[in-house]
């Protein structure tokens, strides 16, 4: 992420946060985090920052993770695992079952016009991927 796109970022935040009514000390607590490292991301000082906290921060101020992307340049969506990888280590899912999911989101894809091609509008086949 560029300077740039870090500084956005960081407004994007703090509007987010100060048009809740919400200081950073308070936001801070709410999502167990440093206050300074509120700060510094709302200064814009991280240009690498960490994409779970990012997407924690966005989840809590009801900011739609495809706004942050696209700022960002794709910084949730490209951390985010595949589908296949997702479910086989958190549910510990067969290849069968794990067939049957990427077959019934191809589905949906289909059903709602988005692409079904990894890197054709986005990371199609990632968790929370959006085109």
């Amino acid at each position: 992420m560029t300077p740039t796109q870090a500084n956005t970022l960081g407004q994007v935040f703090k509007t987010a946060r100060t048009g809740r009514g919400l200081s950073v000390i308070r936001l801070a607590e709410r999502l167990a985090v440093n206050e300074s490292w509120l700060i510094r991301l709302e200064g814009g000082r991280y240009t690498t920052p960490n994409p779970a906290m990012v997407a924690r921060l966005a989840e809590h101020l009801e900011i739609d993770p495809a706004s942050i992307d696209q700022i960002t340049g794709g910084l949730l969506a490209d951390s985010l695992p595949s589908v296949r990888t997702y479910f086989r280590s958190h549910d510990g899912l067969s290849d069968e079952a794990l067939d049957e999911i990427e077959h019934a989101l191809k589905e949906i894809r289909t059903k709602y016009g988005a692409p079904d091609q990894p890197g054709s509008a986005g990371p199609a086949e990632q968790i929370g991927g959006r085109p």
